[in-house]
């Protein structure tokens, strides 16, 4: 049959029952002006049987396994194929073999299902894209065909297409069965261009492939096609069943104007305002009606004015008027950092103030309905007519709290009161303006005058920063009854410009430099003062040895006249070991050192008759010195006469005595 030629809207499954308007209600102050739009469709212009309509447009791209594309062509007879160089063809109706099916069509197809329906004689197919980017659908619907041969059975199911998730949704309100024509066979499902890669649905009833040669029926079922990754096949699953809705879509006003049709209708209003969608048609239940209501409220601005806080700081004021007269209102009073400082809802008044603010830029917004009103001022302050100075003494000495602060105050109305970190001064005019005993740090000074007015300086009370340290370096060890001892003092810490005084163990000073010299044995003490007169101590000792250094030296004289078997033993001990000797004779020459420091005795031999000296150091450069003398015989020893007493009698004997006389 011949086909009417009408633009008509499609209700689509993602939307409830009757909404037909894609467009929200609205509201926005002043003036609105927009495209309202609507589920909408085209018909096809097929006037034959098993054929195929002009390419379409898609309206977006959409990717049929894995490969993009922006055009299809709708066959009479349940499917579409994005292969447009079918378009205006012969689509064949006879199945006798299961798809795929290489080189047969339907190829690179959505079959919905596929099978010999009669476009000629009856019945309506709709196709076209709804919605707004990126959520955009294409709908093709075959609404009410005659099954060829059945003619009776009407047919009717829908495809949509997804913008952006490639989704595919198929809904079957009626797929008879004609079982006379062409046994009946149907095919649903998903086809490639090469058909090589195919999805087909499994009968949920017949637990089968809907695929020739099954016969198979079926109602209000929905399903839908997932693509997967890699793009080479499908999920199946089955879905909910909506109602497949196609009409003409017409629009209207409150008061039944016609105003257009088609999927979109523009509007510019001022005023509020409500638009009606409605379809009526054999996919429709008769007639659907939807609505769409754009609020339009006057709007209205604010005006704001501040008044400059004193110099206390803290009593700004903001006072928001609306310029038009509203019910019921709402003020909101945020910083420019966005933060909300105060809400104050259900404003009956013409205008609100808000109280206790601080010098800064506030953000004023009030709200009546849906409209609202923003703007922006300043809260100043008075200025301060008082004016401080101070003056500070630091704190002398480390982790001392004799720091001083005088505030001198001027301007404002007097009395004064004079504030430390924010504790009043208690003290009698005029030490009320002075402040003692403060250890190192910083300071909030803060004068208020009778009016309330304060000003605020920080003062910094200086201390020294590490303490005060007496340092002392010395020659501390000494020999028994010397006085050669000295100390060095320096410092260190505390304020540079020292003084130093030496006193000995009697507490007696004996030196104001930092070297004291000529010390004996004892304990003396160093007192160093830094500049603010700050002091400290500490003790040198210095040291000698309680047993005096000795060398108990033994002589051992020549035992005959002239020859050289004298010897002397040196035999240190006391003050500080070990020890090193020094032999020499009476002209100075240096006889025998010992190689390094010894703990034991030491001996000079083969010694003729003379004088020697003995020379002993210990360990800390301590000497004592000896002089000593190897002494001889008078006289060599001689043979002054000898008699016989015993002659020998026989020869060859050994009894004679004789006696010598020396």
């Amino acid at each position: 049959m011949r086909r009417l030629l009408f633009i008509c809207a499609i209700f689509i499954s993602l939307f409830s029952y009757s909404q037909i308007i894609v467009s929200p209600d609205t509201t926005i102050c002043g003036n609105y002006q927009d495209t309202l739009v609507a589920l909408s469709s085209n018909p096809s212009s097929m006037s034959s049987d098993d054929q195929h309509d002009v390419v379409v447009d898609i309206g977006f791209t959409f990717n049929f396994y894995g490969i993009p594309y922006t055009q299809l062509v709708v066959s009479g007879n349940g499917y579409v194929t994005f292969d447009i160089s079918q378009a205006n063809q012969y689509s064949p109706w006879a199945i006798n073999a299961p798809i795929p099916n290489p080189g047969n069509l339907p190829e690179n197809a959505i079959m919905a299902p596929w099978q010999d329906i009669n476009t000629g004689i009856g019945g309506n197919i709709y196709y076209g894209v709804s919605g707004i980017a990126p959520n955009r659908v294409f709908i093709v619907t075959w609404c009410e065909v005659p099954m060829f041969s059945c003619t009776s059975d009407l047919h009717t199911s829908q495809i949509i297409l997804y913008e952006s998730t490639d989704k595919i949704e198929m809904y079957l309100q009626d797929k008879p069965l004609c079982i006379t024509w062409n046994g009946g066979a149907g095919v649903q499902g998903l086809v490639d261009a090469t058909s090589t890669n195919f999805d087909i649905v499994d009968d949920p009833t017949l637990l089968l492939p809907r695929n020739f040669p099954l016969p198979w029926t079926a109602t209000n079922e929905g399903w839908e096609f997932i693509p997967n990754n890699p793009a080479t096949s499908y999920s199946i699953n089955q879905i909910p069943y909506v109602p497949i809705i196609a009409g003409l879509n017409t629009w209207t006003d409150a008061t039944g104007t016609v105003l257009g049709t088609g999927p979109t209708l523009p509007v510019n209003i001022s005023s509020s305002a409500t638009y009606y969608a409605s379809i009526t048609g054999n996919c429709t239940f008769g007639n659907l009606t939807d609505s769409i209501t754009m609020t339009v409220p006057e709007c209205f601005d604010i005006n704001l004015i501040s008044t400059d806080a004193s110099c206390l700081g803290n009593d700004g004021l903001i006072t928001c008027t609306p310029d038009t007269l509203l019910p019921v209102w709402q003020c909101e009073l945020y910083d420019l950092a966005g933060n909300n400082l105060f809400t104050v809802p259900n404003i009956l008044d013409s205008s609100y103030t808000f109280t206790n603010l601080f010098p800064g830029t506030y953000v004023v917004q009030a709200i009546s309905g849906i409209s609202s009103a923003v703007d922006t001022i300043i809260v100043g302050q008075v200025q301060n007519p008082i004016s401080i100075s101070s003056n500070v003494s630091s704190v002398s000495c480390y982790n001392g709290n004799n720091g001083q602060i005088s505030v001198l105050a001027n301007g404002g109305l007097l009395p004064y009161q004079y504030f430390i970190n924010g504790v009043l001064n208690t003290n009698a005019y005029p030490y009320d303006s002075l402040f003692l005993d403060l250890s190192g740090g910083y300071y909030i000074i803060s004068v208020m005058d009778a009016n309330n007015c304060m000003n605020r300086d920080t003062v910094i009370v200086s201390s020294p920063q590490y303490t005060l340290q007496a340092l002392a370096s010395s020659k501390v060890i000494i020999c028994t009854g010397s006085s050669d001892g000295f100390c060095v003092g320096s410092a260190a810490g505390g304020t540079p410009g020292y003084s130093y005084e030496w006193f000995d163990s009697g507490m007696n000073s004996f030196s104001t430099n930092d070297t004291a010299f000529n010390l004996s044995a004892g304990s003396y003490y160093l007192e160093v003062m830094d500049d603010n007169g700050c002091d400290t101590f500490t003790t040198v000792d210095v040291i000698a040895p309680q047993v005096p250094l000795s060398g108990s030296p033994q002589v051992f004289n020549v035992a005959c006249k002239g020859e050289s078997t004298g010897m002397i033993v040196g035999d240190a001990s006391g003050s500080w070991g070990p020890y090193t000797y020094y032999w020499l004779n009476l002209n100075g020459d240096t006889l025998q050192t010992s190689d390094t420091h010894i703990s034991n005795r030491d001996t000079l031999f083969n010694l003729s008759a003379g004088t020697y000296y003995l020379y002993i150091e210990d360990y800390e450069g301590c000497i004592v010195e000896y002089t000593l003398n190897v002494d001889e015989p008078l006289e060599a020893l001689s043979i002054d006469s000898m008699n016989v007493i015993s002659p020998i009698a026989c020869y060859g004997d050994s009894v004679g005595i004789a006696r010598l006389y020396v």
